[in-house]
């Protein structure tokens, strides 16, 4: 079993588990989906089943678009230092039609130049840095939002920010990874 270079917690798989986690960890194995941080989390029979829930709901069940989605994660990930969510989103935001320079201009975080981005892109990027800075999201830039996503794409924002801005790197960092190889 590997382990994670800071703290002695090996990387599960589907021959050391059991139960809900043996059953969740061989679906994501068998999708190449079951990364460093979800193995070292699989270490927790009560948080890892909600973890693989709530990360799959903001991937594949959001309404959010996927570019809109990659971009704030990656400003996230640049913006609180996070080179191991970094690394894990890149072939993600390629998939999703991040191009290399708009990575580049999201590599120290929140971008000097926004026309890189499309319209909808920006309001993604510019909602997810106000809920950062302010740690609130304004009205009117909620309801901009709605109209131009719909509610639930407006609160999948929300949700992938407090996600992805919050309790993923919190989990990463305190684990101590750095790379997801």
């Amino acid at each position: 079993m590997t382990t994670n270079p800071r703290l002695n917690l090996p990387q599960r798989t589907i021959d050391d588990t059991e139960g809900d986690v043996k059953k969740i960890l061989g679906r994501l194995e068998e999708t190449s989906d079951a990364l460093k941080v979800v193995r070292l989390i699989a270490n927790s029979d009560t948080v890892f089943k909600p973890f693989v829930s709530m990360a799959a709901a903001l991937m594949a069940k959001a309404s959010l678009g996927a570019a809109e989605r990659e971009v704030v994660i990656l400003y996230l990930a640049a913006q609180r230092g996070v080179p191991y969510e970094w690394a894990e989103h890149i072939p993600m935001s390629s998939k999703a039609g991040v191009t290399d320079a708009q990575r580049a201009s999201l590599a120290d975080g929140f971008p000097a130049d926004l026309s890189l981005f499309d319209d909808s892109q920006q309001l993604a990027l510019t909602s997810a840095q106000e809920i950062v800075e302010h740690r609130r999201l304004a009205p009117e830039k909620f309801d901009r939002a709605r109209e131009w996503w719909g509610e639930q794409a407006a609160l999948d924002l929300i949700f992938t920010v407090g996600w992805w801005g919050g309790f993923v790197p919190t989990v990463i960092e305190a684990f101590g990874l750095e790379s997801p190889k």
